[in-house]
């Protein structure tokens, strides 16, 4: 019973040593303070206090401070087309985009605005902040020596078509849509954009500021544009997979749109998903479940020519493209990164999309649909 009550006894004082200070303790836990039990510890205010003996009395020492340990910052694994973690490839892609941005000096190119009537100079400007970013970041293989673009909302659709005719150089014609009809198809929610030339061959591109246009989604439109004059530069679009065209200005459209600093903006995810809406409503390329399978499928579809949507036609090719595209960009970039990205853009002048492919990214293009068909469908059902 005498060894029992010696073993509480001692369980008891060491538990003593250790246990955590109480506030009515620590008010009087101080430096030079009496306290009780000799080799006991308490944490004030990030400073650890031993009871020690000074001359006959016990006493609280000066006390150490206490550096908190941190917590280990997480490693990104070794990504391949293999291994395509949802957890790191957007991270990691996006570190390439933040590295994009700070390696060029800045470039403005030389570009004339046709303004509508309607738009006022501070909004204006709200676009103007990611078109310099995307022509920043694409200046080291696309610095056109003139541009325009039309700036313009729902109110402006009796004076539009002449003022880019008269102003841009951009008429209507049998190939050159009708930027008043592209208007009263939605007037409601005028957000519609499209890059092409002018008459003259000259880079141009048009875009609505009206109507919900200032949805975050709509901030990826101007820099989605100016990849598509970036990809003009090295390629005929019917030369290439939609799911390229398409995705990969999605995909810097809604990066360069939202960027900000290093850090990956929480509405990337939101931005990226969106386009799963119309993915999965299209009735060009079946899509039920969003299998690996069904991915494939319709990433081999967009290979067809993206001709313009007949008048009532509620889906196009774009549509196939957009969702499956931005993510199979984001995987090209996590692996291999942006400098092989923009080295396969530009051999696209050269040779043919399966072939460049190949030569950048070693592996032919129908087994990368396999692999990243893997990730796309893993993406969606994580609403990302």
């Amino acid at each position: 019973m005498r060894r029992v009550a010696a073993i509480i006894a001692i369980l008891g004082f060491a538990m003593a040593l250790s246990a955590p200070t109480s506030l009515a303790t620590a008010a009087t836990v101080k430096a030079g303070g009496p306290c009780t039990t000799l080799g006991k510890t308490a944490t004030v205010a990030n400073k650890k206090y031993t009871c020690i003996k000074s001359g006959r009395k016990l006493v609280w020492n000066k006390g150490v401070a206490v550096v908190a340990k941190p917590n280990p910052t997480p490693t990104a694994p070794t990504l391949s087309f293999d291994n395509l973690d949802v957890n790191w490839v957007r991270k990691v892609a996006w570190s390439q985009v933040h590295n994009g941005v700070l390696a060029n000096s800045s470039f403005t190119p030389n570009i004339t605005y046709v303004v509508g009537p309607s738009l006022s100079a501070e909004r204006v400007n709200q676009e103007k902040t990611g078109l310099n970013r995307a022509a920043t970041f694409w200046s080291d293989v696309f610095q056109p020596e003139k541009v325009f673009i039309g700036y313009f909302t729902e109110k402006d659709v009796s004076w539009v078509d002449q003022a880019m005719c008269s102003q841009a150089e951009y008429c209507p014609s049998e190939m050159s849509p009708v930027i008043s009809d592209i208007i009263k198809q939605n007037p409601n929610a005028c957000t519609s954009a499209g890059a092409t030339q002018n008459q003259n061959g000259i880079p141009f591109f048009h875009q609505c500021l009206g109507l919900q246009s200032e949805n975050v989604k709509n901030r990826q439109t101007g820099p989605h544009e100016y990849t598509h004059w970036a990809q003009f530069k090295y390629l005929d679009w019917n030369s290439a997979p939609n799911w390229w065209v398409e995705g990969s200005a999605a995909y810097f459209g809604g990066t360069l749109g939202l960027y900000e600093n290093q850090t990956v903006p929480t509405a990337l995810d939101q931005v990226v998903f969106q386009d799963a809406y119309n993915y999965v409503q299209q009735d060009l390329c079946p899509m039920n479940s969003v299998t690996s399978a069904e991915v494939v499928a319709c990433l081999k579809f967009t290979y067809r020519q993206a001709a313009p949507p007949a008048p009532g036609t509620r889906f196009m090719l774009a549509h196939v493209s957009y969702y499956p595209g931005a993510l199979a960009t984001e995987a090209m970039l996590a692996v291999k990164g942006l400098t092989t990205f923009k080295n396969f853009m530009s051999d696209l002048k050269t040779d043919t999309f399966d072939n460049v492919f190949f030569k950048h990214y070693g592996l032919k293009v129908d087994d990368f649909y396999e692999k990243v068909a893997v990730y796309i469908s893993a993406m969606y059902k994580l609403r990302r």
